[in-house]
């Protein structure tokens, strides 16, 4: 007579063979799954590397340009006593809005002139919203998207909504160098299109221009009339107003920092 016990089939499996070029994770090898003992009782759960999985998925649909993707708010110099006063409390605004996030009732939009580390910031800025809070984040330059816009018009007809609508339903948008380029009629209403539909849907953006609303520290209106633009005549009043109800105005000043540093290294190699 024969018990269960002898039934049981006995199963050898071969021994697992690693290859050292291809990254397998020592926890779940590669099932996504570990399986843990807590109080006698055996449960699975989502392995850690998952989670850095999904995290680096994030990252990679954001479309963060290259020459940005190792920015972050804690590599963002600040320089005791040669930086400006006003980027110093710029960082501090964005440290801020990532920590509070979601409990946030307006994006940010970082106005300055070239090279004081506007981009850097908002880079910063939706790296941590990405790896920290979990944000679906999305990345726009707005005359890249318009180039891309006119060069699929030049081959054939198409929805240029199917482009629009991931900038739209982004829980984050970051739109840099805004008014880099003069709206026209046609651009302007893609702009709206994008602005408007996330304004009425209560969705954050995160945005950076050159083009400021008032003259900086030093010099008068009549000067900075001759010199610039508003922001307000690159994309118009009403896209303007609307913009700052959506984001908290976010000034720096200072010197261009990337041609400091440039001039540096050129001297240093002299």
């Amino acid at each position: 007579m024969t018990t269960a016990e002898d039934d049981r089939l006995e199963f050898k499996l071969p021994d697992v063979e690693f290859d050292d070029d291809v990254k397998v994770c020592p926890k779940c090898f590669g099932a996504g799954v570990v399986v843990e003992e807590e109080d006698g009782v055996r449960r699975g759960r989502v392995c850690d590397c998952q989670r850095g999985l999904a995290t680096r998925r994030r990252t990679a649909a954001a479309g963060i340009p290259a020459r940005y993707r190792e920015c972050s708010l804690d590599n963002f110099d600040i320089v005791s006593g040669f930086t400006h006063e006003s980027v110093i409390r710029a960082k501090r605004f964005a440290e801020s809005f990532v920590d509070n996030y979601p409990a946030v009732d307006a994006g940010l939009l970082f106005m300055g002139p070239v090279g004081v580390g506007k981009t850097h910031l908002a880079a910063g800025v939706v790296k941590a919203l990405t790896e920290q809070k979990g944000a679906g984040c999305r990345w726009c330059d707005f005359s890249d998207l318009l180039a891309e816009v006119k060069k699929r018009y030049a081959g054939s007809t198409f929805d240029e909504y199917v482009i629009l609508e991931p900038l739209v339903g982004a829980e984050v948008l970051l739109l840099d160098d805004l008014g880099s380029m003069k709206i026209r009629d046609w651009t302007l209403d893609f702009l709206s299109y994008v602005i408007n539909q996330r304004y009425v849907n209560r969705r954050i953006v995160v945005a950076t221009t050159n083009y400021l609303d008032e003259p900086p520290t030093g010099e008068t209106l009549a000067e900075f009339a001759r010199r610039e633009e508003t922001l307000a005549e690159r994309i118009g009043p009403r896209l303007r107003s609307r913009l700052l109800e959506m984001c908290k105005t976010v000034p720096l000043g200072g010197s261009d920092f990337r041609r400091e540093q440039r001039q540096t290294g050129i001297l240093r190699n002299l």
